[in-house]
């Protein structure tokens, strides 16, 4: 697990690092969302509940899991373990919801 706290990654406003700028994509966010939502359920349990309800393909969601591990935006400690939102992870959600919030997304 990854040292420090939610309450030690604060958000930091509106800048992103440039090599995160890629990871903004709809599945992933989807993905990050359902993580941060869910501290109990293992990542076959959150792969499937969102194949369950947006028909995406499990194939599709395993490929960007893959990603957002790689980048260090998630983690978990093995199978049937939660996973979670690394800081950056969080982070990154933080971001994501000022831009939201600048476009008259969310209020």
């Amino acid at each position: 697990m990854e040292a420090g706290s939610a309450h030690s990654c604060v958000c930091s406003g509106h800048r992103l690092k440039k090599n995160h700028r890629k990871i903004l994509k709809g599945k992933r966010i989807l993905i990050l969302n359902h993580v941060a939502n869910n501290r109990v359920m293992s990542l076959s349990s959150i792969l499937r509940y969102i194949n369950k309800n947006t028909k995406i393909p499990l194939s599709t969601l395993k490929f960007n899991v893959k990603l957002l591990l790689q980048e260090g935006f998630i983690e978990h400690d093995g199978l049937g373990e939660p996973i979670r939102l690394t800081c950056s992870g969080r982070k990154l959600l933080c971001h994501i919801e000022h831009q939201n919030r600048d476009n008259g997304l969310i209020s």
